[in-house]
């Protein structure tokens, strides 16, 4: 008896692992396909950008040409916008399609869900800069100072200048942005006590994104809501030097 109850035990707490496994591996599937719907479901789309869908190995090409006409769009806008290039492990803060900033990205994790989105889909979701829809921030927004009206753009970039904080915040900063995705910055070093208060908000919000992408999806089976992420750990005055010069509405771009 007690060994037939053993065997049922094991067996149901077999089952219920397997099922998990099965629905946190679907999950980040899921995710890739309701990004790629974003073009395959839109017919005027796909029409317009047949060869791309034909041939998957255009893939390459097309993300080159979308980064490109991303940061073109950029320079039009009077903001500074973000350009976060994954190759490189870069941040550049862009004013008028001139680098204004570079920050060394020291740790760049990226979701694996990128890897799957397709051409059509790339293209429509990455030919414009995205734009941050909600964001958390540890840093205090402080506006850029211009001493004088710039005549030119490289006039405005020696210009440019930060206002220098008393004491400098932890730098953590956490982005909502558009598709679903969240974009972190946060520093890499917690030694002042603000900064391990910051750390623990930081560790917490990790873990709770963890749960939310893993336990948290089996309360929607049908339609689970992943979050993929990128996440650059950085220097804490670089993610305050960001973070600062951005508009309350950032445009982004990504490099991958």
């Amino acid at each position: 008896m007690m060994k037939a109850l053993k065997v049922i035990i094991f067996s149901v707490v077999t089952i219920a692992v397997v099922f998990y496994l099965v629905v946190i591996t679907a999950a980040p599937l899921r995710k890739v396909a309701e990004l790629n719907r974003l073009a395959t479901s839109d017919s005027v789309f796909m029409n317009k950008y047949t060869a791309i869908a034909t041939y998957p190995k255009l893939l390459p090409l097309v993300k080159e040409k979308a980064h490109l006409q991303a940061q073109i769009e950029m320079a039009e806008s009077d903001s500074i916008g973000l350009v976060i290039n994954v190759k490189e492990k870069k941040a550049s803060l862009m004013l008028k399609g001139v680098e204004i900033h570079s920050s060394l990205i020291k740790e760049l994790n990226i979701d694996p869900v990128f890897k799957g989105i397709e051409s059509p889909a790339y293209r429509k979701m990455f030919t414009n800069p995205i734009h941050n829809v909600g964001e958390y921030s540890s840093v205090i927004k402080e506006p850029i100072v211009y001493k004088k009206a710039p005549k030119d753009t490289i006039e405005a970039m020696k210009m440019l200048t930060l206002p220098v904080a008393p004491e400098p915040e932890p730098a953590y900063v956490n982005y909502d942005l558009q598709y679903g995705i969240k974009l972190i910055l946060v520093q890499d070093k917690w030694e002042t006590e603000a900064d391990l208060i910051e750390e623990k908000k930081y560790t917490d919000d990790m873990k709770k994104l963890r749960i939310h992408n893993s336990i948290g999806l089996l309360k929607n089976l049908r339609e689970p809501s992943y979050i993929p992420v990128i996440s650059a750990v950085m220097d804490g005055k670089e993610v305050r030097a960001i973070y600062r010069a951005l508009p309350q509405k950032a445009n982004i771009v990504f490099i991958f």
